[in-house]
């Protein structure tokens, strides 16, 4: 960071690289759309309210885990890390209460679950409003920032697929999973009012974590059909949730190789053809990513909140590394 006066050669101001990271995804969007002018600005239009609606859920999700995550987690950990995960704890939390909600009968209206995203987004400014207020970013980069660019064309080849009906996109048959399981089912839970088992459908009787966050934006929607472009950029917000992780996370020992590490897997390819998918698999790479960062924090950390589960015991009584014995003995 550099002091407002100064203007070294060879940096770009903060608002240069905005432009540049806008102009590429927006480029990209425009790419795959075929420069067609009305599909890109249908493309467009969807980004901005089915994109909108989601990061609303995501937002609303991290206010009512924020609490739990702080509560738990070691002091020392990076505060980015914290606030990603209780986003995707909190996906998980709503998850299970459109489950439980589903199941009981007649709780699929809109206007209840826009009141518990709405108050999931109020309790998220609150928690967040003097942090937000201390976060100053630097007003120039050095070249290494140009990675944000590169995660840009990721993301909008991301938006590009999310915009289109589910079904265009499919590569090995995944077209008959988005159609006959993860959107069917919800959709046929919405068209009874109820969650319960479908006999005709034996994919009603897997687990379904992802799948209510899909019946949740239909329900949001208002209808099945209208929650498809929400479905797809609900999955999709799992990977971001994985980048976004492995960047705040890594970024306090090093910032450039944070950077490079969260434009790497934003640019894996299987991982971009996912994102145009309603499924579940970068679930999978969230929570594991997460899992895997969180390892880390506690590997580094020296609390019982990092390694003694069972009651809080003194730092100095745990076992050292080389030790089998666990450290809740």
């Amino acid at each position: 960071m550099t002091d407002e006066g100064e203007h070294p050669a060879g940096r770009l101001p903060r608002s240069v690289l905005i432009l540049m990271i806008l102009l590429a995804g927006g480029l990209m969007l425009a790419h795959l759309a075929g420069f067609v002018t009305v599909i890109w600005a249908a493309d467009l239009i969807a980004v901005v309210t089915e994109g909108g609606m989601v990061a609303l859920i995501v937002i609303a999700a991290g206010g009512y885990a924020f609490p739990l995550v702080r509560k738990l987690s070691p002091a020392s950990s990076p505060l980015g890390l914290r606030v990603v995960t209780a986003c995707a704890l909190g996906l998980w939390m709503l998850s299970t209460a459109m489950l439980v909600l589903g199941s009981i009968g007649g709780l699929f209206r809109g206007w209840l679950w826009w009141l518990v995203v709405a108050a999931g987004v109020i309790l998220a400014a609150w928690q967040g409003r003097k942090r937000l207020d201390a976060w100053k970013p630097p007003l120039r980069y050095d070249g290494r920032a140009l990675v944000w660019v590169l995660i840009a064309l990721a993301a909008g080849m991301w938006l590009a697929g999310a915009t289109r009906p589910p079904g265009m996109v499919d590569i090995g048959g995944d077209r008959y999973d988005v159609l006959e399981y993860h959107l069917q089912v919800p959709r046929e839970f919405y068209d009874n009012g109820r969650i319960t088992q479908l006999k005709h459908n034996c994919y009603s009787y897997y687990p379904l974590g992802v799948e209510m966050l899909f019946l949740l934006g239909m329900c949001i929607r208002g209808a099945a059909y209208e929650g498809m472009y929400a479905a797809n950029m609900l999955h999709g917000a799992f990977g971001v949730l994985a980048v976004a992780g492995v960047f705040l996370a890594l970024r306090r020992q090093d910032d450039a190789k944070a950077r490079f590490a969260a434009g790497l897997l934003a640019t894996v390819p299987i991982l971009l053809y996912l994102s145009w998918l309603a499924m579940v698999e970068l679930a999978e790479v969230c929570y594991l990513t997460l899992a895997v960062l969180w390892l880390r924090e506690w590997l580094k950390a020296s609390t019982w909140r990092a390694g003694c589960w069972g009651h809080r015991v003194p730092s100095n009584t745990c076992p050292s590394p080389s030790s089998s014995r666990p450290c809740w003995l």
